[in-house]
């Protein structure tokens, strides 16, 4: 290619690549700087694809309903690449009975519209669930065989050489030299049901006919182009008569490099996936719950990283496998409370735009609607599904008898509020009509009885009280009044999980039962505390097994595992020490919350009467009793002081 034209090339599709980013930008709420870096990752790619030698890799973790599937897709639009597209499904649970040739990646792309050596997008969705190995570490290939191919693909764009190749070439020149002979050469004798088609002509009496232009059907015309690896069109190979044919079998089998795998080095390669448990916060014991604070979740994201993704895949893949995803992992944040609030506000709109061009009714949306949606619709860690049901459900369902009341009434300008359950129509400062909606979460939270509150408040206040004292910092969240699920939690701040930090944590997660005990007795403690006990378990475990924090200088797998010849097996020896870490723990938690029994009754009576105290009113709670404590942003890790510690060791003798 000419310098010219070259550059003239590069400065239109830079153009056409910012472009189609402002749209992105447009479009998909909270993710301009995923856009910026996606945006920046494919530039080479789509710019200048000559130079491009091997597929272009770009991981997209998040939660679910985030956006990657869709910003992909719009992507794939803006580019125009719509006719150069492929997205599958990286789906394993489908029944391995009904597995076939056709469940591999290379198959797939041989029957797409991408060429070999062309540029083209692939998207592989919910690639998490096609995990390698299971929640125990064990292979599960032998289970799944569908997509296997997919780790040539990434490797280099290449699949292995094709050892049939030479066989499906001569069957073709066969065929060819077959029709040659009885001098057959238009695609109506050819086929499935060519014998049949053959034998009726023969008893008809042949009609002089025009000239065909196609001497091939499509079918066979798809079959001869995959074959020969051919770069012409199907309507141009659908043109070829048998001599034609046969001179490109002939071709074809000359070359020598017929037999090589196919090869897709130019693609651009899109890899989805829901890496929840990279997203789960400390104290919650399920990232899916509704009562999250949005904002908190979105800070607390922002932590995640390359690290922490790799770490979330080496739990489902094999090392070899990670290494072929390359090192380019987006990371979507999850949505800010703006964020979600600006969704709504433009699904909001769209809605009452929509009326307004359908049927020329004015329709005023009150801003309490929309905090009705998001008060019930919002599920930070579940994306914007459930905000788009909400919507439906709470506005759209009762439009319908807002605007029938309009046209009964000649009303063209309606006002909708909310207030107390109910949407009310207003028209010139009068109420026309309300309708009752359904707020299943503001249900589930009536419905707590004051003696579930009760034991709730205590347990969590528990736990506030000994993270405050031992770490020094507020809590992110505490709540004791929740939607989906009886109990309450605080969330806490990562650490740097040195040992002092540790047995905090131990700690902190056996106070909430240790104050159950401490203000109903010993007979009435509930078994809420499961988690936190399994929780406090681990960590001791952690601490005597793994991290070698104890008398062991070795590391333990279990009797019997992979590992196990390079391995300490003997754990039943370590359980008495883990379980005296725990009985120790909850002796000095037990006696920290009778230490501070004034401190932790107001604790508990706030969190009865409000269900929830905020990180700067819990501070102020906290200060008659322990002092200043600080409060500290989620995506924030506590660490040791070991900047001082440092210093101090320098300046030693």
């Amino acid at each position: 290619m000419e310098t010219k034209n070259l550059i003239k090339q590069i400065e239109t599709r830079r153009k056409e690549l910012q472009h189609a980013a402002g749209v992105l930008k447009d479009h998909f709420v909270g993710l301009d700087a995923t856009i910026d870096r996606i945006v920046q990752s494919i530039e080479t790619w789509y710019v200048l694809p000559e130079i491009i030698s091997r597929p272009l890799i770009i991981n997209l973790w998040g939660l679910t309903g985030t956006g990657k599937t869709d910003l992909v897709r719009c992507l794939v639009k803006e580019l125009k690449f719509h006719d150069r597209f492929l997205e599958i499904g990286m789906d394993t649970t489908s029944d391995n009975s009904e597995y076939s040739d056709s469940d591999t990646i290379k198959s797939l792309l041989l029957s797409s519209s991408i060429n070999e050596n062309e540029a083209g997008i692939v998207l592989l969705d919910e690639f998490q669930n096609f995990r390698t190995l299971n929640n125990l570490g064990h292979d599960v290939q032998h289970e799944q065989k569908r997509f296997q191919d997919v780790w040539m693909l990434l490797s280099d764009g290449k699949f292995t050489n094709n050892p049939n190749g030479k066989n499906s070439l001569i069957e073709l020149l066969l065929e060819a030299l077959s029709r040659e002979d009885r001098n057959e050469t238009d695609s109506d004798e050819d086929g499935p049901y060519a014998y049949e088609l053959n034998t009726k002509k023969a008893k008809e009496k042949k009609k002089p006919t025009k000239e065909k232009r196609f001497h091939m059907c499509l079918w066979e015309a798809q079959t001869f182009k995959k074959s020969l690896k051919l770069t012409e069109s199907l309507e141009e190979i659908m043109t070829w008569g048998i001599k034609t044919r046969i001179e490109r079998i002939y071709n074809s089998m000359k070359e020598e490099t017929y037999c090589n795998g196919e090869s897709y080095n130019k693609l651009l390669i899109f890899i989805c996936g829901n890496l929840d448990e990279a997203y789960e916060i400390a104290g919650v014991g399920e990232c899916s719950n509704a009562d999250v604070d949005a904002d908190t979740l979105h800070d607390f994201s922002k932590q995640i990283n390359v690290v922490t993704i790799k770490d979330a895949l080496a739990t489902r893949f094999k090392p070899e496998q990670i290494a072929r995803l390359g090192n380019t992992h987006i990371i979507y944040p999850a949505l800010s409370k703006a964020s979600f609030q600006k969704i709504i506000a433009k699904h909001v709109n769209r809605i009452r735009q929509s009326i307004k061009n359908t049927i020329n009714i004015n329709i005023t949306i009150d801003k309490s609607i929309e905090d009705v949606i998001y008060l019930n619709g919002v599920y930070p860690s579940q994306g914007v599904r459930p905000v788009f049901s909400t919507i439906s459900s709470v506005l759209e369902n009762n439009l319908p008898k807002f605007i029938l009341l309009a046209f009964e009434n000649s009303i063209d300008n309606l006002h909708i509020t909310y207030a107390n359950e109910y949407l009310t129509t207003i028209v010139n400062g009068k109420e026309y009509q309300s309708e009752k909606i359904n707020l299943d979460l503001d249900a589930i939270k009536k419905g707590t009885n004051s003696d579930q509150q009760a034991y709730i408040s205590a347990h969590e206040a528990g736990h506030a009280v000994a993270y405050s004292v031992l770490f020094g910092y507020a809590p992110v969240q505490i709540k004791s009044n929740l939607s989906l699920f009886e109990g309450g939690y605080i969330l806490k701040h990562r650490n740097n999980t040195s040992k002092a930090q540790l047995i905090k944590d131990i700690q902190v997660a056996l106070a909430g039962q240790a104050a159950e005990q401490f203000v109903f007795g010993e007979m009435h403690r509930s078994s809420g505390s499961q988690n936190d006990i399994i929780n406090a378990t681990t960590t001791a475990s952690n601490m005597v097994r793994k991290y070698r924090m104890d008398k062991w200088a070795g590391s333990f797998r279990s009797e019997g595992t992979e590992e196990s010849e390079i391995y300490l097996t003997n754990i039943a020896d370590t359980n008495l020490i883990i379980n005296n870490i725990l009985n120790v723990q909850r002796q000095t938690v037990t006696k920290l919350l009778r230490k501070h029994k004034s401190y932790l009754k107001v604790v508990m009576e706030t969190l009865f009467k409000q269900g929830e105290i905020k990180p700067e009113a819990f501070v102020t709670l906290s200060k008659p009793f322990i002092g200043d404590i600080k409060i500290l942003n989620a995506k924030e890790t506590l660490f040791d002081n070991y900047h001082e510690m440092f210093q101090k060791f320098l300046k030693s003798a």
